[in-house]
């Protein structure tokens, strides 16, 4: 199934704003997959990553998509020289033998012409086992340049004490703690001790689902 959506090109890029409530202004966007089925009919992401995992491709169908978020947004950062894509990738595959060049974020990113310094490596790092390999993978694309984001912070089993070891130049607050944060009184000192612990780093503090 998945081979089938990439050779038929049925799987598009779109693309969600980052607001930075500070200026007023889009600093970035963050890359969405979208896919659909013979019929047209749209397919949830979730559905079809975790189809890749079952079909052993998700190597293969992450390369993809990234391919095609930097593809789309190449123009888009010719208009505008200060924007900042998002890139998500699966974060599990960290956990596996891969080394850090196969992954070819500096392969691609030098291809299709865009600098380093307007990636934004998203990384779930609830999803990954070995924290040192975390560690190595995030210190080898800061070294070339990338910047690094924690996404959906907060979810799963995250650890506070990786936001030390990665020192993240950005921390993404999953949903399910900003929301309805005014009404949650634990919810609110767990933002306030990620901003606190993000302020301390120089880290950027996102909040997701706004």
């Amino acid at each position: 199934m998945v081979s089938k959506l990439i050779n038929e090109n049925s799987i598009y890029i779109y693309f969600q704003p980052i607001v930075s409530i500070r200026s007023a202004k889009v600093i970035g966007l963050e890359a969405l997959m979208r896919a659909y089925d013979e019929n047209n009919e749209p397919l949830s992401p979730i559905f079809v990553f975790d189809q890749a995992k079952k079909e052993n491709l998700s190597f293969e169908l992450d390369k993809y998509v990234r391919t095609l978020a930097l593809i789309a947004f190449k123009p888009l950062l010719e208009k505008n020289s200060e924007l900042l894509l998002f890139l998500n990738f699966e974060s599990h595959l960290l956990d596996s033998n891969i080394s850090f060049n196969d992954f070819a974020f500096c392969a691609l990113a030098n291809d299709i012409g865009i600098p380093p310094s307007h990636i934004v490596i998203e990384i779930k790092e609830y999803q990954i086992q070995n924290s040192e390999r975390l560690k190595q993978f995030c210190d080898f694309y800061k070294q070339r340049g990338f910047l690094i984001a924690l996404d959906d912070f907060g979810a799963g089993n995250a650890n506070f004490d990786r936001i030390a070891t990665v020192l993240p130049h950005v921390v993404k607050v999953d949903r399910s703690i900003v929301y309805n944060v005014h009404l949650n009184f634990i919810h609110k000192e767990i933002l306030k001790s990620i901003a606190n612990m993000c302020f301390n780093i120089g880290a950027l503090v996102l909040a997701e689902g706004v």
